[in-house]
Order: C-alpha cells, then structure tokens, then sequence
C-alpha cells in the first residue's frame, strides 16, 4: 500500500550523544558519575549491565538522559554494518549515550516501536550503509533528520507492531528450542562416549 512520508525530525528529537574527553573517563561508578553506553550496548533491547563507561554529570545535559521509548542509534563506526543500528529503551534508565550514538526520541505523533521497527527496516539499512567516510563510517546528523519514514495512521501502526511482536517472540522460542537440541545432542555425545578427557571406556585416540 501507499502510506504518506514524514522526515524523521517531523516525528522525532534527534538527540547527540555525550562529547568527554579520555581523562574524565573511568572504567567503574563513582560519585557523581554516569554510565555512558557505547556501540556496543546497542544490541535488540539495550545491554545496561556491562561494558559501560562512567563519566561526570557535569557532561550530561537532562535531555541526553535514557527515558522510556527512546531508540539509540550507532552513528559512527569503523564497521558500515554497525552504523545505523538500533536499540529500544523500555525504561527509563539513569544513563546516557556516547558522542558516536545518537538517542531518537519518539514525539506523540508517532508510536515509538513502530518507529523502532522502521528504523530496523531493509529501507533504513539500505540508506544507511551507504554512511559515508575513509576508515570510519558516519551519518550525517542533517541527512539522518531528512530521512523518509512511511507514516500510516495510528491504527496501522499498532497491528504493524502486533505482527512483527508475535514474529520476534516465534523467533525467540525457536532460539530457545535449539539451544535446548543443542544440549541435548552434547549430553547424548557424552552419554554414548564418555569424556572426551578422562576416555572412560578406554577408546583408541589417533591424531585428526
């Protein structure tokens, strides 16, 4: 079907990240610090428990802050792959986000996961693995606020969002069910064979 566009800043706040510089960084919390998530932390949900930074509050204005329904994005990465992934907030978090991310924030015309699940989309992967740059790639904060996003109305959206929920959670259990297969087969191995290091059943070994 054919849904009406809206840029991306007609639908969101594109919000840059923290800028600090190496000396006012440090490896774990002290007072009157804040956790800064890095590329890395971006995966489906965002990953708060590790691989974080801390940095002054001083560095962190109140709007850079993670709040419910916010999507962080990769802006910058030596990897084209990386640049323009995503991540949803479902919370609040006492945290914010480096300088080569960017926090895209959902205004009320929108509903932030359907949003999310665009900005996760084959149309905005295409468009922003073209990032440009020597070594690192980059997008474009002007360009980014450009983007097209397709923006049915509100109801469309919503079963949009129901689809591709129930999608990801198949997906889920079926990851769940290969990891237990998975298992299974090792304990059978062991089961039939013994350990491969104590060769219980005194099998011949022979170099591959």
């Amino acid at each position: 079907m054919n849904y009406p566009f809206k840029k991306l800043s007609e639908v969101a706040d594109i919000i840059r990240g923290v800028s600090y510089n190496a000396e006012s960084a440090f490896p774990e919390k002290r007072d009157g610090t804040i956790a800064i998530l890095r590329a890395g932390n971006i995966q489906q949900e965002l990953v708060l428990d590790k691989d974080l930074i801390f940095v002054d509050t001083s560095f962190v204005s109140s709007i850079q802050f993670i709040r419910k329904n916010d999507i962080a994005m990769c802006m910058s990465s030596g990897s084209a792959n990386l640049v323009g992934k995503t991540a949803f907030s479902y919370n609040d978090a006492e945290c914010s986000i480096g300088a080569f991310c960017s926090i895209i924030r959902p205004r009320q015309n929108i509903l932030p996961k359907y949003l999310f699940y665009f900005l996760n989309s084959n149309l905005f992967t295409r468009w922003s693995h073209r990032a440009e740059g020597i070594g690192i790639k980059n997008i474009k904060l002007n360009e980014l606020k450009e983007f097209l996003v397709k923006y049915p109305d509100e109801n469309i959206q919503s079963h949009i969002i129901d689809v591709i929920d129930k999608i990801d959670k198949i997906i889920s259990l079926r990851q769940q069910q290969l990891a237990k297969l998975d298992e299974l087969v090792k304990s059978r191995f062991v089961e039939m064979f013994g350990d491969m290091r104590s060769n219980p059943m005194n099998w011949r070994q022979m170099t591959l």
